[in-house]
């Protein structure tokens, strides 16, 4: 994660996630997301936010299956 910040500006910033796969997702206007064609095997899932430490879970992929990643304050 590299920031972009303004040194004027407190409300100007931004964030540039470099992230070393193809399989990753921002969330909608609900929260939700989904991550396409990640072959079958064994993940960690990792989400960032500006305002809170970075949050991860070990998954597991098999075939159409759908897991749940809910975040906590």
């Amino acid at each position: 994660m590299v920031p972009l910040l303004c040194n004027v500006h407190p409300e100007m910033s931004g964030f540039v996630i470099v992230s070393p796969t193809p399989y990753f997702a921002l969330t909608d206007a609900d929260g939700t997301y989904k991550i396409s064609d990640v072959p079958d095997g064994s993940y960690t899932v990792s989400a960032w936010h500006e305002g809170a430490k970075v949050q991860s879970k070990p998954v597991s992929v098999s075939g159409d299956a759908t897991q749940d990643f809910s975040l906590s304050k």
